[in-house]
This record gives structure tokens, C-alpha cells and sequence, in this order.
């Protein structure tokens, strides 16, 4: 055999070689877009199935609305008010009670304050990231003095038709005006205030989920009497 016949082979597995290295390139290359390819649907796969569960989630949700938000807190109304329990001494001179004595007399009472507020005067406010709540001030809403409870002392004279019902309401109307006078008003309505936000803050934080809460608490233009 010939130098050239020689030199023609070495060729021909040159371009051989040349040939099998493309093919396995192009091979390895396929294998590469495939593999690919596969990562890539699984990741959409996961993608989609986790959207498509939250949608799913999302939609058996209950709706966060300030209606749903305010029967929540209508809910619980009986235990935002603060309350003091007051006994009293009042001396009532004479004609402070036409109806009752001439001369005047002293009285014993007991008597319930309460502070809150109107939960109608709630405003709330829904947005898709946050909720806005403006509680007005607590107020005194209630003074309830038990007739059962008042005790006379020093009657210089006895009393005019004690049994009925316009010598009643008048004697406890001057008890719930004394107690009303004597009690710290703005103590009991802070302790209220604070009461109030405490348990709104707990049952708005566990309804409304991610959403921030903007509690305010709005202030009263008049104050007399405080």
C-alpha cells in the first residue's frame, strides 16, 4: 500500500471522528434542552399547583367586610364597659324632696357607674393590606342605684308615702346625681378605654388575618362634666 493510500485513510477517519463527535454533541446537546425542558414544566407544575390551591383556599375564605368586622365587636359589646361600684352617704335637706320629707333626712345607697361606648359610633375601614378602626371615647353610659339598698338615718320626720313610686325614682335620682358627682370619672372612663382596646385589638388581629390593624382612638369635642 501506498503513502497516499495511507495518507487517505487517515483521512477518512479524520472526518470519520469529526462526524461521530458532531452526532454525540448534537446528542448531548438534546439531552441538555430536554432535561431542561422536564425542570422547567416541573417547576410550572409547582408554580400552578400552589396558585391554584391558595385560589381554592382563598375562595372558602369567609369576606372581611366592615359589617362582618362590626358584628364581631357588637358581639362582645358587654364586656367593654368598665364599671365601679360606689356607697354613698347623702343628706338631703329640707324640700331638696318635697314629696318625701318637711325637715330632711340622711340616706344610704349603693350605686353601679358604668363606662363604654356606642359600638354603632365604630367606624371601620377594609383594605386589601390593612384595616382601619376609629373607637370613639368611653362616656359614662349607666348609673343604677338599687332601691333595695338606700337606708335612712336622723329622720327628724317621718317620711310622706315612702311606698310609692314618685317617692322612689325621687330618692334614688338624688342618689345616682350624688354618685355621679363623687366617683372618679376619668379614671373609670381611661379603665374603660383601655378595656376597649385590649379586647377589640385580640378579636380584629385574629379575623383579619395579614391584614395590619390601625387602631385610633377618636377623640370627644365636649368634655363638661369630666
Amino acid at each position: 500500500m501506498s503513502d497516499r493510500d495511507g495518507y487517505d485513510d487517515y483521512d477518512d477517519e479524520r472526518r470519520s471522528d469529526k462526524r461521530y463527535s458532531r452526532k454525540n454533541e448534537k446528542r448531548g446537546r438534546a439531552n441538555y434542552i430536554e432535561k431542561y425542558l422536564v425542570i422547567l414544566l416541573m417547576i410550572f407544575c409547582a408554580v400552578g399547583g400552589f396558585l391554584v390551591k391558595s385560589w381554592i383556599v382563598k375562595q372558602h375564605e369567609p369576606k372581611i367586610t366592615s359589617t362582618s368586622l362590626g358584628e364581631k365587636l357588637q358581639a362582645v359589646s358587654d364586656l367593654t364597659s368598665a364599671k365601679v361600684d360606689y356607697s354613698g352617704i347623702l343628706t338631703i335637706t329640707e324640700g331638696d324632696i318635697p314629696f318625701i320629707t318637711e325637715k330632711g333626712f340622711t340616706m344610704r345607697y349603693s350605686a353601679e357607674i358604668r363606662a363604654g361606648i356606642d359600638v354603632s359610633e365604630v367606624e371601620i375601614e377594609v383594605k386589601d393590606d390593612e384595616v382601619n378602626v376609629t373607637v370613639p371615647e368611653a362616656d359614662i353610659q349607666s348609673v343604677y342605684v338599687d332601691p333595695s339598698s338606700i337606708i335612712f338615718y336622723d329622720r327628724k320626720m317621718s317620711l310622706f308615702n315612702w311606698n310609692t313610686n314618685e317617692d322612689a325614682i325621687d330618692a334614688v335620682k338624688e342618689a345616682e346625681n350624688d354618685a355621679l358627682a363623687m366617683i372618679n370619672k376619668i379614671a373609670l372612663k381611661e379603665e374603660a378605654d383601655k378595656q376597649i382596646e385590649e379586647i377589640y385589638t385580640a378579636i380584629l388581629k385574629e379575623a383579619i388575618g395579614d391584614r395590619e390593624l390601625n387602631y385610633t382612638r377618636s377623640k370627644k369635642l365636649n368634655t363638661t362634666g369630666d
